[in-house]
């Protein structure tokens, strides 16, 4: 091994220590030990686990000095680097690239290195693994990543993050083993404190004072008009009526809303019967200032010979003319889903945090529990429907001559208006400029060099990276917000 040097703890054998390297033993693995449990009355036993202990390095040197002197002033120095040392690096010329974890344990006595020139020193690495002297970095994407681990174990990586927007929430997950790390969580508008909504609309419907006649919802013609008996509207009711026509046909009824609302909650409790021989309909249509539609919702019994009802959800103007039909809530074939007498509730609503999402519930009361039955969400991502809320429109409707639906009222009408949270009321984790670090190596959680482990969620593991490629997944909330040009994973291969 002549020729061959190391350093430990910056300390260069051969520049620092006059010392010249004879032999170096290093083994191939740490001390490995097995658990077997035993079984009282059986031969043997049962084989349980293996645990890898401390890798001892042992190295042979001879000083270079050949002189007395020379010899006595490098083993006082040898001697003082002995004393009070710590774990350290250590490393050696024909491996520049790797490093060990080590503390040197013992070695010849100083009157025997003293007298013959040489000796042996043993070093412990605590941690078996041999490390790679620097750290690989590799840019974060935001989505999916590939991290290749190319040394022959497992090793653990450290994250550095910035983000572009103010978020609630930094997700880290291994994707092959399912192991992740939760900074903070997402937050939605329904999530901000209580306070976030307004109550704009709680109507009995013992009075039509303040409905106006609404609009046609989807072509159905306006015909005939709603009265109330005092704690519901329908035009079944006396001095009600669904007029005449040829197709769909009913009264229509509308509140404005003032102002106008960005985000808001319409719901009406109704009720209506499906029988054989009879056709009815009820439509809910949120409508913004110039009279187009924003999004509808519908409860239909359009099978004369049979008794059904069938749910349908619409967001935008017409199907065919821009709009959507998101699809219908129930099909034909779904013979009894809605079963033959709804009393239950239409509703639309649309939320904050960047999406407009439309949702229309169904639900049949019972044990004065409302069940809510079907739920539609549809994400506007391009903002084709993002316009203020003006007007709600309801119309309740029959087909051509058929019989009406034996009951066909409206019993309740709320509406709600979401207030947008100001930037102070959304919880924020991280600001732009902001350096988030994760250690998986010491399991340590840095918000700005501020000890930040109290925002890790339950459920999170510090992961390492497996031999080979590894998928981790990078997510923020909102998405899609992690600085690409500033944010790296850093690790160090390792091997046994």
């Amino acid at each position: 091994m002549r020729g061959v040097t190391f350093t430990f703890n910056d300390m260069h054998s051969r520049d620092d220590l006059s010392l010249e390297v004879l032999d170096i033993q290093r083994p191939l693995s740490g001390d490995i030990s097995t658990r077997v449990i035993d079984v009282p009355g059986r031969v043997g036993g049962y084989y349980s686990s293996q645990k890898m202990g401390s890798k001892f390095v042992i190295v042979e040197v001879a000083q270079v000095s050949t002189t007395d002197v020379g010899a006595q002033t490098n083993a006082r120095n040898l001697a003082g680097w002995l004393i009070d040392q710590k774990v350290g690096k250590l490393s050696f010329s024909d491996e520049p690239n790797k490093e060990y974890r080590a503390i040197l344990t013992s070695s010849t006595p100083l009157e025997v290195f003293d007298t013959t020139r040489t000796g042996t020193l043993r070093f412990e690495c605590v941690d078996p693994h041999i490390y790679s002297v620097s750290e690989t970095p590799l840019d974060l994407l935001n989505g999916d990543n590939v991290i290749e681990n190319s040394g022959s174990a497992p090793t653990f990586p450290r994250f550095i993050v910035r983000v572009t927007e103010p978020c609630t929430m930094l997700l880290l997950e291994h994707v092959d083993t399912g192991q992740y790390i939760s900074i903070g969580q997402p937050v939605g508008a329904e999530d901000v404190a209580a306070g976030g909504s307004v109550e704009t609309l709680n109507d009995g419907c013992g009075s039509l004072v303040g409905w106006t006649q609404g609009q046609s919802i989807g072509g159905i013609a306006v015909t005939g008009n709603y009265a109330t008996n005092g704690f519901s509207f329908s035009p079944k009711h006396a001095g009600g009526s669904y007029g005449s026509g040829s197709g769909w046909h009913g009264p229509c009824i509308r509140k404005e809303i003032s102002p106008e609302q960005d985000y808001y909650s319409v719901t009406f409790d109704i009720g209506q019967t499906a029988a054989v021989g009879t056709m009815g309909r009820t439509d809910v249509c949120i409508r913004k200032a110039d009279g187009g539609q924003l999004a509808r919702v519908s409860m239909i019994d359009a099978w004369n010979a049979d008794r059904r009802h069938a749910g349908y959800a619409f967001v935008g103007t017409s199907v065919g003319a821009g709009g959507y039909e998101l699809f219908p809530l129930q099909t034909p074939a779904n013979t009894y889903m809605w079963q033959n007498y709804v009393m239950g509730r239409l509703s639309i609503r649309r939320h904050h945090a960047g999406q407009n999402v439309h949702t229309a519930h169904f639900g049949i009361f019972s044990n004065n529990t409302w069940h809510s039955r079907t739920t539609v969400h549809w994400n506007d991502v391009n903002g084709l429907w993002n316009a203020k809320a003006k007007y709600i429109d309801i119309q309740q409707s029959v087909y051509a001559s058929y019989t009406p639906p034996a009951t066909h009222y409206i019993t309740h009408a709320y509406n709600y208006d979401y207030i947008e949270p100001g930037s102070n009321q959304v919880p924020v984790l991280f600001n732009i400029g902001d350096e988030v670090e994760v250690d998986c190596n010491t399991g340590r959680v840095f918000i700005n060099g501020v000890n930040s482990i109290q925002h890790m969620q339950p459920g999170s593991q510090f992961f390492p990276l497996q031999i080979g490629d590894n998928n981790i997944k990078v997510m923020t909330d909102p998405l899609d917000k992690l600085d690409e040009d500033e944010s790296v994973v850093t690790y160090r291969s390792r091997w046994y």
